[in-house]
């Protein structure tokens, strides 16, 4: 993407879907060998970050880019729930059988942290940097309700 950003252009429909299909197989790769690991019961997938947010990316991009992360996310999502399938239908004792795998949605509920982080994240003057304060929104407030919510964690911790 940033030689669309210096040129100012956008990707063809083509390149983006050659760029989703990428990034969901790259993703489901990493997914898929995880599953493989003796003793694994459980493995997630969690959403893209929200870059279109990023003050540093181009505003002609934003667009662009929620867009696509919103169809990385949608595909990624289609793509772990036929994985679960192959996973259900193999055999006791295969490599991955039994093994859950989830989807901890798309990367609009990261987005609405960005404007939830106290102080706000376009500050940076404050003890602890921004980046510290999202990140800990993101696993308090998104990651461990969703981990607790697919019986991975138990409540109260």
């Amino acid at each position: 993407m940033a030689g669309y950003a210096r040129s100012r252009t956008l990707p063809t429909a083509a390149v983006v879907a050659a760029l989703v299909a990428r990034v969901v197989d790259c993703r489901m790769a990493a997914l898929r060998t995880s599953v493989e690991v003796p003793d694994v019961h459980d493995s997630v997938l969690g959403p893209m970050l929200p870059v279109h947010l990023a003050p540093a990316t181009p505003a002609f991009l934003k667009p662009m880019l929620k867009d696509l992360l919103n169809t990385i996310d949608a595909k990624s999502a289609e793509a772990v729930a036929a994985l679960q399938a192959e996973l259900d239908g193999r055999p006791k004792g295969a490599p991955g059988a039994g093994v859950r795998v989830h989807a901890l949605g798309g990367n609009s509920w990261i987005a609405r942290g960005v404007d939830l982080v106290e102080p706000p994240f376009t500050n940076t003057t404050h003890d602890t940097h921004i980046s510290s304060r999202f990140h800990k929104w993101v696993a308090l407030e998104g990651v461990l309700p969703r981990l607790q919510q697919l019986r991975i964690l138990p409540l109260g911790i």
